[in-house]
């Protein structure tokens, strides 16, 4: 929490549900800090109400454009290195193969779709790579590690 608290310092406001009251000792902590910091409580439900909607026609076209896009890259990029990896018994690092996939989203040429513009495209976060060792978080990164192929591991791939 204290790694929380000093990224906080720099902040105005924070969102939070009105609605929601929650008790026990974490709560008194936390809103006590707020005060303390004088961090302002901005309600944010309509703004995650508005994230959570039903979409209209073109946002869900938009959604399945990117999800069509997202497992394209998948079926015709990451799967075949993989593979390439394995069959040729490559040594790559996580790190590395990571970076291959966001450089082949930034180029946006392989997989776009018709009526695709490549420069609306981009990753939603870096892409995780993981062998060996596993954290299925968002927050999780690939690391130096190579990639484990063995009949030990398995490979995760998070993109998107």
């Amino acid at each position: 929490m204290k790694t929380v608290i000093e990224k906080m310092k720099s902040l105005k406001s924070v969102g939070y549900f009105p609605k929601d009251h929650f008790k026990g000792e974490l709560a008194k902590q936390w809103n006590a800090k707020l005060k303390e910091l004088e961090i302002d409580q901005v309600d944010a439900t309509a703004h995650i109400a508005l994230c959570l909607a039903v979409k209209d026609e073109q946002e869900l076209n938009h959604l399945k454009k990117v999800a069509q896009y997202t497992s394209d890259i998948f079926s015709k990029y990451v799967r075949n290195e993989l593979m390439n990896l394995v069959d040729e018994e490559k040594k790559v690092k996580h790190v590395r193969m990571s970076s291959n996939i966001e450089n082949l989203v930034a180029e946006g040429k392989k997989c776009l779709l018709p009526g695709m513009d490549k420069d609306s495209v981009e990753v939603a976060y870096t892409p995780i790579i993981q062998s060996r060792k596993f954290s299925l978080k968002f927050s999780a990164s690939s690391d130096e590690e190579k990639i484990d192929y063995s009949n030990r591991s398995s490979v995760t791939v998070l993109f998107g």
